[in-house]
């Protein structure tokens, strides 16, 4: 049976102030990450960055599957939140990570190819 209190009233007018604060209540968390990234969305980039680095130390190997797998986990955050900002946030991070692991992969390929 449906309670009274779950029941919407349809004659009501929302506000988007309004709409959002009663989507805010009824969010639930549903995407349960694998690993702790220490990933959040208040600190600087700079802090969000080596948060999320730091956390790869026991999950990677070497310095490119650290940012490799920092760039995912960034990915998959940007692509499950609802937020704007935790999405603007979370792909901007990921893009840096994956530019560094470009640039790292160049050098490699530029040092091989002098040998």
């Amino acid at each position: 049976m449906i309670s009274s209190s779950s029941v919407f009233n349809f004659n009501t007018v929302l506000t988007k102030k309004k709409l959002n604060e009663v989507n805010k209540m009824t969010k639930k968390k549903w995407f349960h990450p694998k690993r702790e990234t220490g990933w959040k969305e208040e600190s600087s980039a700079r802090i969000r960055r080596a948060n999320v680095y730091g956390h790869t130390v026991n999950e990677a190997s070497g310095r490119y599957g650290r940012l490799l797998l920092a760039e995912q986990q960034m990915f998959a955050l940007s692509n499950v939140t609802t937020d704007p900002g935790t999405k603007m946030k979370a792909e901007s991070d990921a893009k840096y990570f994956k530019r560094k692991r470009e640039k790292m992969k160049k050098k490699v390929s530029k040092f091989i190819a002098k040998s």
